[in-house]
């Protein structure tokens, strides 16, 4: 009796362990499904999206996380010429802003990326690479994204922490102001990691931001680097065509000036000078014109000939 006693004790431990070990067992698998349901929902709504090579090119170049490529091709993200660009997201915010990507969040989610034809300009001193561009668009679509999955404490938090930086980091404010205040929180927050990242200083709130941006993407420097060198260069080829345009107004006065003077007294010496100075007038015309065709070109290669009114835009 004894015997049988024990035997059926040991048996009772036996699937009080078996069914504890099951128990902890869901439970594991309870917390992990929760706290990578967002993980599993981005996978399950790329399984029928198979990335192009350029797609792929753009995940390695943006140093996506395991995370960040879920959410990156749960959008479906799609490289277009102007026509294809222009359906979709062929609203222009200005003749001085392009839109080269959209994100779209309706009744399924899609990101638009303008694929200009022109890869770089590289004349004058200037080395413009569109892909930069192209390729910090792609991020700054996918943060949209991103800013979506967050729940609605985190939005607001993160929210108040760009709020906090915005005031520390030059040139911000003055991309955002035209946007409204329901539109601030994820435009800031695609901004801030697309392109401000770098500029972030130690402060609670940066190191915050900084946290959840580590979950999608590291950054790429080289990256952020060409992207501002392209608005620099931009800056810069402005300022020269303006300077240029001057300098040319200013000449074109002394020319007439001194041709005038010649007419009324004319001397070997006098027309040999205005000769001269036409000259140095044409070089400065080619210049100029020069300078010039590298900035349409620059325009052309971000230009997707959109139509429509920045309201119109962020309307959609």
């Amino acid at each position: 009796r004894w015997c049988l006693f024990f035997y059926r004790l040991c048996m009772s431990r036996k699937k009080l362990i078996i069914l504890m070990f099951l128990a902890g067992l869901v439970g594991l698998m309870a917390t992990y499904v929760g706290v990578n349901f967002q993980l599993l929902q981005d996978r399950l709504a790329s399984r029928n999206y198979s990335p192009s090579t350029e797609i792929s090119e753009i995940v390695n170049t943006l140093r996506l996380t395991n995370r960040g490529e879920a959410v990156f091709y749960a959008t479906h993200p799609q490289l277009q010429s102007k026509a294809e660009f222009n359906e979709i997201c062929g609203l222009d915010g200005s003749e001085n802003n392009y839109t080269l990507g959209c994100y779209r969040n309706g009744d399924s989610e899609r990101i638009y990326i303008y694929n200009p034809e022109t890869k770089m300009v590289d004349e004058n001193g200037v080395y413009y690479d569109f892909e930069a561009d192209r390729d910090v668009t792609a991020l700054h679509e996918m943060l949209h994204a991103v800013y979506g999955r967050l729940d609605s404490g985190e939005q607001a938090s993160t929210c108040d922490d760009l709020r906090i930086i915005e005031k520390d980091v030059d040139g911000l404010s003055a991309e955002l102001e035209i946007y409204g205040e329901s539109q601030y929180c994820t435009e800031a927050f695609a901004r801030v990691g697309s392109e401000y990242l770098a500029q972030l200083g130690g402060s609670n709130s940066a190191d915050r931001l900084k946290k959840i941006y580590g979950n999608y993407f590291e950054a790429n420097e080289g990256l952020l680097d060409s992207y501002w060198s392209n608005i620099k260069q931009s800056r810069e080829l402005g300022d020269a065509i303006s300077d240029s345009n001057t300098a040319l107004d200013l000449a074109k006065i002394q020319l007439h000036n001194e041709i005038d003077d010649y007419y009324r007294n004319s001397t070997d010496e006098k027309y040999s000078n205005v000769q001269s100075h036409i000259l140095q007038y044409n070089d400065m015309v080619a210049t100029h014109n020069s300078l010039v065709a590298t900035a349409r070109k620059i325009r052309d290669g971000l230009d997707s000939e959109r139509i429509g009114t920045i309201e119109n835009y962020l309307a959609n």
